[in-house]
């Protein structure tokens, strides 16, 4: 197979980037849980920074330490119940050590680690990424 001219390495770094713009390519982009997994972390990884700003610093031990309150008397998660995942799941809770960044996660449709498409695993980390 011949060298890409200047004008082919041009043209395939235009399709790459139309590519990645579109999401195609990204088999989390046609998964439909996403938006409401992006919604549920954004709302989870706000209550988590409440807390941890009103606890000097410390994590939750626990999600459900998200619906407690504050001196104020205010919920660090607003409402009752924490969200459930796409299917109706509880999201998992990884606090990570002192050093270490606290993921939530939903493990997919499927409720295990791993897998593509609608069984992915989708998490806050993928959020801070951009990757979802």
């Amino acid at each position: 197979m011949g060298r890409l001219g200047i004008r082919g390495k041009r043209a395939a770094l235009t399709l790459f980037l139309a590519l990645a713009a579109s999401g195609c390519g990204n088999a989390l982009a046609a998964n439909p849980a996403v938006p409401k997994v992006r919604q549920d972390l954004t709302a989870l990884r706000e209550a988590m920074i409440k807390y941890v700003v009103s606890h000097g610093g410390q994590r939750p031990a626990q999600l459900t330490d998200l619906l407690t309150e504050n001196a104020k008397g205010e919920r660090f998660f607003p409402g009752e119940t924490l969200p459930l995942d796409p299917w109706s799941e509880e999201y998992v809770y990884l606090p990570g050590s002192d050093d270490e960044l606290y993921d939530i996660v939903t493990y997919g449709q499927d409720g295990l680690a791993g897998g593509e498409a609608e069984n992915a695993d989708l998490s806050l980390q993928m959020l801070r990424e951009g990757r979802i």
